[in-house]
């Protein structure tokens, strides 16, 4: 597909593009585009930067993961993080410094019955587990990046060996469905 013909994209890489318009409107056609190009790049995951460079003080981000996307666990020192959920579901896993999960919130679109907008202002290791087709959410994070600013869980894997992805990522699986069932949580 295309791009959307109302929007000016500076394009970082194939996961990663700039909107360069002062005034943006995002609808089902973005969307769509962002779809299509999510399931051609490595990562099967794809932002659409509302702000305009990374030394920015605010990121505003649409970003969509395809159910075959692996986010490791990280953490954002002296950073506030929002996620507002779109379209899918995933359950948000919350670690400790040594791995063991300390809460899951189970995420959705607004009328699901789960919870569809969080925030963290306290470091905490986290990844979302995608479990639908798609996850589109916004997300809002201070800027500016810099790489530094991300620290990755040094138990989880790096990402780069699909099997030991697979296994990580089945383990996850069995330990978020077993939190969820032992708590209160929707």
């Amino acid at each position: 597909m295309t791009r959307p013909d109302n929007l000016n994209l500076e394009i970082e890489s194939d996961a990663v593009f700039f909107v360069k318009d002062s005034f943006v409107s995002i609808g089902k056609e973005e969307i769509k585009f962002l779809k299509d190009k999510v399931l051609h790049n490595d990562r099967k995951s794809i932002r659409l930067c509302m702000h305009t460079s990374i030394n920015d003080c605010v990121h505003e981000m649409f970003i969509l993961h395809s159910q075959q996307t692996y986010i490791r666990p990280h953490k954002h020192p002296n950073k506030d993080v929002s996620y507002h959920i779109i379209e899918g579901i995933a359950d948000m896993v919350v670690f400790n410094e040594e791995g063991v999960i300390v809460d899951v919130i189970p995420m959705g679109e607004y009328g699901m019955g789960r919870y569809f907008y969080y925030r963290f202002n306290e470091v905490y290791y986290y990844a979302p587990l995608v479990r639908s087709d798609f996850l589109l959410f916004h997300e809002t994070i201070d800027g500016p990046f810099r790489p530094s600013d991300t620290i990755y869980a040094p138990w989880a894997v790096v990402g780069e060996d699909p099997r030991e992805v697979a296994q990580f990522q089945k383990e996850l699986v069995s330990k978020v469905d077993d939190y969820l069932h032992s708590s209160m949580r929707p």
